[in-house]
Order: structure tokens, then sequence, then C-alpha cells
């Protein structure tokens, strides 16, 4: 664990009530699509009743928050009437929540934020609970001691979650692994259009050369003509045709070269669109589909 996810322990465990256990750390921001240029940040410790999250300020490096309490914001999970995901703009997403008859908003960095995984949580703050809290807040599933036992039960039947998650996020439109684009058919038009500028330079470098072979053959024309030749007209003239001929195949290999990859740009581009359709429609079905029953009643809470 970092310093910071280690500080966020710290600061939470003596709050902990009998048998509740920290179960993810994270980090936010300011609710809004400017917090990069605002100094409040929040370590967000989840836990198996209450979401804690600590007011703290930028680090002077990066974006991530200091190991320092400014404060403490509880959300008790029965006490939430909704508990959704957003969005916030390019790498921010965003976690809106109405407790208690208020309503909070916090931005939730993407990882690809530069120093985002100096917590080390965070990647399991955004991939397992965020979708979590969503998950159980929507079924209604969090509004008593049982069902928030239940739900929190899940956390430790690690693959179940990550798949009741996964199926929850693709009902809802949200991009997984069984959603994103199908990237082969992408790379190979990447590939055509790496082909089509070959062909190009190839017709170029074609068209120079018939030049420098018709200007060569019109100089040894002249040199004879001058009588200043040391060399037979007809060897001269036969050898710029041989240049000629290899330039010019040169020429047709860059045209075929250029025809293949125009059409292949847009060809694989759309197989892309295509496969990724037929993926992304195999992934509702999935998620249609009832989930499979595991162990009845969750697996026990640790004492």
């Amino acid at each position: 664990m970092s310093e910071i996810d280690d500080f966020a322990r710290a600061t939470v465990t003596p709050m902990l009530r009998p048998q509740e256990v920290i179960l993810s750390v994270g980090w936010m921001a300011p609710g809004s699509r400017r917090w990069r240029d605002e100094s409040e940040r929040y370590l967000a410790v989840a836990t198996t009743q209450r979401l804690v999250v600590i007011t703290s300020r930028q680090s002077l490096m990066y974006a991530v928050p200091r190991p320092e309490n400014h404060g403490v914001t509880i959300y008790e999970y029965v006490a939430l009437a909704s508990a959704r995901m957003g969005g916030l703009g390019p790498l921010t997403g965003a976690l809106l929540l109405e407790h208690a008859g208020q309503k909070a908003q916090y931005a939730v960095p993407s990882l690809e934020i530069v120093g985002a995984k100096s917590v080390e949580g965070h990647a399991d703050f955004v991939g397992t609970f965020l979708p979590w809290i969503a998950r159980h807040a929507a079924a209604g599933a969090l509004r008593t001691p049982e069902g928030v036992h239940a739900a929190a039960a899940e956390w430790w039947q690690r693959p179940q979650l990550a798949l009741a998650n996964e199926r929850w996020l693709v009902a809802n439109g949200r991009s997984t692994a069984r959603t994103r684009w199908v990237k082969w058919p992408l790379a190979l038009s990447g590939l055509c259009l790496a082909l089509a500028a070959a062909g190009m330079a190839f017709r170029e470098d074609g068209r120079r050369q018939v030049g420098y072979a018709q200007s060569g053959m019109a100089f040894a024309r002249q040199v004879v003509a001058e009588g200043k030749a040391e060399f037979r007209l007809e060897d001269k003239l036969a050898e710029g045709q041989r240049a000629i001929d290899r330039a010019e195949a040169k020429q047709l290999q860059g045209t075929l070269m250029v025809g293949g990859g125009l059409a292949g740009i847009p060809g694989f581009f759309v197989l892309a669109v295509v496969l990724t359709r037929r993926r992304r429609a195999a992934a509702r079905a999935w998620a249609a589909q009832p989930a499979a029953v595991t162990a009845p009643g969750g697996a026990a809470l640790p004492a």
C-alpha cells in the first residue's frame, strides 16, 4: 500500500464499528469539470456499511490528495436514496449521491491521469466499488441493514462480484471489456493507410526514375549528334529503356498499393463497426440472462 492508502486506512480504522470492514480506498475531487483548478481533494474509504470521505488538499507534484485530514463526511449506505455513476469530461467520471435528503457530487479521476495510481487502491475503487454501490443502490438493496450485509458479502466472492458488476455495467450501456471496440480490423485499417502512403512513395520514385532515364537517353543522343560519343547509342538507349520499364513497373506496383490501401481503410473500418456491434449485442444478451446462483446467502462477513 502507498503512504496515502495507509493514511486513509489509519484515519478510518478507529471509526469502525464492530464487524465493519474496510473494502476499498480511492480518491476524488470537487464535482466540477474544472476540478483540476481547485485545491480541495478527498480520500474515499469504502467500508461494509459506509462511505467515508476525508477532505484533504492537492499534493504539490500530482493532482492526488495529500495524507491530511481536514474533516470527514460519512455516507451511510442505508440512508442512500441513490448512488449513480456519471461523467464530467475527458478522463473524469462522477459519483452522484443522494443521502438523507442531501445531494452531493464528486469528480472521480480516471486511472490514466498522471499520478492517479499514487493511491494504489484507486483502480479497485473505480473498477469495483463504484459499480457495486451504484448497482445495489439502484436495486434498493441498501435500504436495510440486512440488505447492506448481503451486498457487502459479495466482496468475499470476488469473481462473482466482478461478474455481477460487469453484467450491470453492460445492461446500463457502459463500457467494459465485453463492449469495447474490436481492434484488430482497426489495426489492419491503419496498416492499409501505411500501405497507401508507401504506394504513393513508390509511384513518385518510379516517376522520378522514368524522368532520369529519359534525360539520360536524351543526353546520349546529344553526345552522339555532336560526335563526342565513346559508346554505342543503341546500347545506351536499350539500357535507358530497361530502366524506364523497371520504373514503370514500380509505378504500377505503387498504384496497386495505393488502390489496395485506400480500399482497405474503409473496408476494415466497416468490419470493425460490424464486429463491434455484434460483440455489444452479444454482451447485452448475456447481461439480460438471469445471473447464475452461486452460494446461497452469500459468504459470511469476517468477524
